[in-house]
């Protein structure tokens, strides 16, 4: 047998295999994504879920790694990507808490960047002057706070969520917008 090269059933049967596995990890997304978007107090407009399946799909696709606790010569590191939604800072409440790096608990932080991202839909924000003032107010103080805080129309997100999902990500990652991959078979 040759080396680097396959029989045909041993290819067929990979081909088979790797199917499968794509149906699984498909359910899961699907899954995991449905069930965030369906908690109470997560995601409130159809914006907002739609905000969330793009982060979720770019991270995934780019191969970005949920927040996790990792022990490291006996010291406990907290690394990856973490996205809360209708985070509430203070007396203020934001659609996307995002932060993302690496650091030691309660200690020296290696690297570490956060984000509050704002969905602004006209059938949910902007409707009234009393709630503009307390939209203006909460970015103020957010800003005050030290936090940087990107804002997004409904139909930007809905036009192209991915495209908003790769500028918040290459943000808070400090990935080049460029070498992010975006799955030309969305369109």
């Amino acid at each position: 047998m040759n080396k680097g090269k396959l029989e045909k059933n041993v290819l067929e049967f990979i081909d088979k295999c790797s199917k499968e596995v794509g149906k699984f990890e498909a359910e899961t997304f699907d899954q995991d994504v449905w069930c965030y978007c369906v908690e109470k107090d997560s995601t409130e407009s159809p914006i907002e879920q739609i905000l969330y399946c793009a982060l979720k799909y770019i991270q995934k696709l780019n191969k970005i790694n949920d927040w996790e606790n990792a022990l490291i010569n006996k010291i406990e590191y907290l690394i990856g990507l973490n996205i809360f939604s209708q985070f509430k800072i203070d007396k203020y409440r934001c659609d996307f808490f995002i932060e993302y790096g690496s650091h030691i608990r309660g200690g020296f932080q290696e690297f570490h960047k956060e984000l509050i991202v704002e969905c602004d839909s006209q059938q949910f924000h902007e409707r009234t002057e009393k709630e503009r003032r307390y939209e203006k107010a909460r970015d103020r103080y957010l800003i005050m706070q030290g936090y940087r805080v990107f804002h997004y129309t409904g139909s930007e997100i809905v036009k192209d969520p991915l495209e908003i999902a790769i500028q918040i990500l290459s943000y808070i990652t400090n990935i080049n917008y460029d070498d992010f991959i975006k799955n030309s078979s969305y369109e």
